[in-house]
């Protein structure tokens, strides 16, 4: 049966607008390669294909199992698919082994072959990881497999595919292996496309100072991170259509443990020891329809306002956090991750707050003096600004204050993933990694507002 003009027409608007886009491309023309397997939807895989199409250089931070590699087949084949009649264009494809990158790119064949609007292109290569294609004899498009320690650096193609350049399948990798990879990339690979062209790194942490965190905050680069599971306290995950909640939790519970699950798929490489809050316990503390308080929260008559303030280092936020107290119970009403602030502009942003909210007690880290000098110029109030020197027993102590807290439920928190996060990186012997949530702030800020519970603050709930 022929094809009507309205039919043929379709078919034209429909490769049409596959080539314009790559997300329309992922969404109704690569499904088409797995015509042999069940194809589940992937939304946010759609929603990554638009950044990759828009930015030169993008780096995805993403979990186990969750389409990272898929994603970067489709990009290759969507470049095949739209490749001009005299265009040459050249990738490689570089993991941790030449032998890993070479899995990917027979993957890619395979997917190219099964796809039936590939139908009729030209191989020229019988090697089954080889990609050399062209649609008319004339134009080529070419895909060299290629291992991160062992690329040839002579090569200037058009882009790179960065996939799981961290990733050793057989052993973790250690440090100095973590710190090579990041130096040939930042120095070599980078340099390695024409100009004009494209890097797209994907792949999971292996640690909290590997290469993807040092690219957070460069600006050339669109990075992001996409944990699997988005909100806990609201059973929200990336990719519900395959590993919703239960799915996620038992991965976690039963399958490869706490550790694992957080780097594999949480994106937050952890330190080997045991935290000091279990997830569960400190879930219950959680509200998850608590929201930042719009007006201040009461009198004295009504109980305190009190608040923390972990000053961070150059290489790590600060982070503040308000409590209403009232009857010994404390509720959150505001919290702020401040990232790259300077001093002054903590300080100020905080005095706007205390006016605000009233605030009665602000209890801050004084360990290495960073607010000294505002003291000295009488800048900030100090009976309502209060430092306390970190010592081991007096940070057991406020740890301790916590954790009895969350234990008697006599304090509730937002339902904030970051400060979630940052709680939960902190381990029995009072230590936190330094990863893209900060470096344990949220726990400490958390505890010097409670330390008003053992203080005395001069004034009494009724």
């Amino acid at each position: 049966m022929e094809l009507d003009t309205q039919e043929i027409k379709d078919g034209q608007q429909h490769r049409k607008k596959a080539k314009e886009y790559f997300p329309y491309f992922i969404e109704y023309i690569f499904p088409l390669s797995f015509k042999k397997y069940t194809v589940v939807k992937a939304p946010h895989t759609w929603k990554w294909a638009k950044r990759v199409q828009n930015n030169k250089k993008t780096a995805t931070l993403s979990a186990r199992k969750h389409l990272k590699s898929i994603t970067m087949y489709a990009y290759l084949m969507w470049r095949l698919f739209r490749l001009e009649s005299d265009q040459r264009e050249e990738w490689d494809y570089m993991s941790y082994t030449a032998p890993m990158s070479a899995y990917h790119t027979e993957n890619i064949k395979l997917l190219i072959q099964y796809n039936p609007f590939f139908v009729g292109i030209q191989d020229y290569t019988s090697g089954k990881a080889q990609i050399n294609y062209s649609w008319n004899g004339k134009n080529r498009f070419i895909v060299q497999p290629t291992g991160i320690l062992t690329f040839n650096r002579g090569r200037h193609p058009y882009g790179v595919i960065a996939d799981d350049i961290l990733q050793d399948p057989t052993s973790e990798m250690n440090f100095a292996i973590i710190d090579k990879i990041t130096r040939i990339f930042m120095e070599q690979v980078m340099s390695l496309p024409k100009e004009g062209g494209e890097v797209h790194l994907v792949g999971t942490a292996q640690h909290q100072q590997d290469l993807f965190f040092k690219l957070e905050n460069n600006p050339s680069w669109d990075w992001v991170m996409y944990k699997a599971m988005v909100n806990e306290a609201n059973k929200e995950t990336l990719w519900p259509e395959l590993f919703n909640y239960k799915r996620l939790v038992e991965i976690r519970t039963n399958e490869i443990g706490e550790k694992a699950f957080n780097k594999e798929y949480q994106c937050s490489p952890v330190w080997s020891e045991e935290a000091y809050f279990k997830r569960d316990e400190l879930m219950n503390v959680v509200d998850k329809d608590l929201k930042t308080a719009k007006q201040p929260a009461g009198e004295w008559k009504a109980g305190q306002i009190v608040a923390g303030l972990d000053i961070g280092k150059k290489r790590h936020p600060s982070h503040f956090v308000i409590f209403h107290e009232r009857k010994g119970h404390y509720t959150q009403i505001y919290e702020k991750f401040m990232d790259n602030w300077d001093y002054t502009k903590q300080v100020n942003f905080i005095k706007d707050l205390s006016k605000f909210y009233l605030i009665d007690f602000i209890y801050y880290d004084a360990t290495r003096g960073e607010l000294e000098s505002f003291v000295e110029q009488n800048i900030i109030d100090p009976y309502i600004w209060k430092p306390i020197i970190f010592s081991n027993r007096t940070k057991f102590q406020m740890a301790g204050n916590f954790s009895k807290a969350v234990n008697n439920k006599t304090i509730t928190l937002f339902n904030s993933q970051r400060m979630i996060d940052s709680i939960l990186s902190v381990n029995n012997d009072l230590q936190a990694p330094e990863t893209y949530v900060g470096h344990g702030d949220a726990f400490w800020s958390i505890s010097l507002a409670l330390k008003a519970e053992y203080i005395g603050g001069g004034y009494f709930s009724i």
